[in-house]
């Protein structure tokens, strides 16, 4: 699925003809997050990288609920973000592999990027939105170490 703000409103509309309900109200709290980013920074678009930025902070919200709900034993509550969560991740742009991760960093550290900063800068350009950056931070450390 593209991430942009039209492509977000088209699948609400099609969610809603379908009567999904549960999709429909991912969406539309997806669109009001999008909403409030664009009024506080005062800009008309949101780029993708920026849209599925917003799509992993609501997978993280929904990762801290269900933790919650967990320990309180709300099966409702489990269950529902659940499947919340599911509906965000199929919007995600694939993350980098272990072993793309790692033959980007190597190849960026033989062009020059001595640091763990400069890799990761040069990460976050090359693949938008597709880096984890605490993995990305490891496996920068371990090449820049020389542990691997």
């Amino acid at each position: 699925m593209e991430l942009n703000e039209a492509a977000l409103i088209a699948e609400m509309q099609r969610a809603m003809k379908a009567r999904e309900a549960l999709r429909v109200n991912v969406l539309r709290g997806l669109l009001a997050a999008i909403k409030n980013v664009k009024v506080e920074q005062r800009v008309g678009e949101l780029r993708s990288e920026q849209i599925a930025q917003l799509v992993r902070r609501e997978v993280k919200m929904r990762d801290e609920v269900l933790e919650l709900a967990r320990r309180g034993q709300r099966s409702d509550v489990i269950e529902q973000n659940e499947a919340e969560r599911a509906i965000l991740e199929r919007m995600l742009p694939a993350m980098l592999t272990t072993e793309e991760l790692d033959a980007a960093v190597r190849r960026l550290h033989a062009d020059g990027a001595a640091s763990i900063g400069e890799i990761m800068r040069r990460l976050q350009t090359e693949f938008p939105g597709r880096v984890d950056g605490k993995k990305a931070s490891e496996t920068a450390r371990r090449v820049l170490g020389g542990g691997g």
